[in-house]
Formats: structure tokens, sequence, C-alpha cells
């Protein structure tokens, strides 16, 4: 996460950095994220946040932010800062979510719930490399490399067996090499997959 006050989108002051002055922009002509969709997005999420219970404001989950898309634009804000802005936003909601439940439902249907869900990412992060994923459906269709996402898997076992939590960012920063057919597993069951470990680690949290 950045430091830098003004790519969290608040001025030094504390309040809301003006429209197209959120974050940080690419140089020159380069492209970046949409100003207008970033600023768009980041004052709908933050007034759900700061929204009281009980009160209309619109809705958003977790999961929302994290498969949410900007369009491009010449000279926007740079991707990885405000990529950066979203998995704190994410965080802050997913916080607020475990507690809501907890709420309403009680801690011990909370720890079921994690439980169920440690147990099917645990299912699918235990199998043998090359076994954890679906190869794409053509021969030559590309997908992410075998051996990439296997040593994330592997490496997301070992550290939540020496550690009570590993950060999400672990999986979030993740990028995966080009491959076909056998040497690939299939780009969108991957990405699934992904979502979930992040709902979990963000619970172990």
């Amino acid at each position: 996460m950045t430091d830098n006050p003004e790519a969290r989108g608040s001025t030094p002051n504390g309040g809301v950095a003006p429209a197209g002055k959120r974050f940080d922009r690419v140089e020159g002509r380069h492209w970046g994220y949409s100003p207008d969709d970033v600023d768009d997005y980041f004052s709908r999420v933050e007034a759900a946040i700061k929204a009281p219970r009980g009160q209309d404001a619109p809705e958003f989950t977790s999961s929302d932010l994290r498969t949410a898309v900007f369009g491009r634009a010449r000279g926007g804000y740079q991707p990885a800062v405000v990529d950066a802005a979203m998995d704190q936003l994410e965080d802050t909601l997913a916080r607020r979510e475990n507690r809501d439940y907890i709420d309403s439902h009680g801690r011990q249907a909370w720890e079921e719930q994690v439980g169920a869900l440690s147990d099917l990412i645990f299912g699918r992060l235990e199998r043998a490399d090359g076994h954890r994923f679906r190869r794409p459906s053509g021969s030559s269709s590309r997908g992410y490399a075998v051996v990439d996402v296997d040593a994330l898997c592997d490496a997301v076992v070992e550290e939540l067996s020496t550690a009570e939590s590993v950060h999400p960012d672990r999986v979030r920063t993740a990028v995966f090499g080009p491959a076909v057919g056998e040497r690939a597993y299939e780009e969108q069951q991957v990405d699934a997959f992904l979502d979930k470990l992040v709902e979990l680690l963000l619970a172990l949290r």
C-alpha cells in the first residue's frame, strides 16, 4: 500500500481529493485507468462504507471490488496505485462483513462457515501438482502456466502451515506466465478459485 495521502483519494488536510486528482497519474500519454470511472466507483464505495446501517445506500461486497473493471485513458491514473487502494477498500469491507455475520449469526456459525470454506480451499490446494485445475478446452488454447499456479498453491500451503494467516496480497499480486494446452490451467477456473482463497485469507486475519 502506498503511504501517499493523495494516492488513497484524500488530500493532506483529510478532505476528498477533487475529481481527477484522487490518484497519481501515468506519465505523458501512457495508458492508465479512466479517472472518471475510478472516481465514480470510489465515491460510491466510500458512500456505502460510511452510510449508517439500515440507511439506503449503494451496496458493495468485498468480492465486488475484486471483480471491478475500469476503462482505459491516456494520462489516466496509475493502475498499481489504484489497485492498492482497491485492496485497502476490500479489506475494510471484508472486516465489516465478518463483524456483521458474527453479530447476526454468532461466532460459532461464523467459525463453521470459515471451516467449510477452508475445507473447500484446502481440498484443492492439497491436490498434486499438475492436477489442481482443468486444462483449457482446446489443445492450442492459452491459459496460466501450470508450474506458476502450482508454485503459488504450494507456497500458500506451506505458509499457512507455519503461520496463522497469510496476507491476501500474496495472492492478489501473483503473476502467472502464459502457456498452451497441457502446460496450462484454464484461467477462469483459477481466477474463481483465487477469489475464494482471498476470501478465506481475509477471514483468517
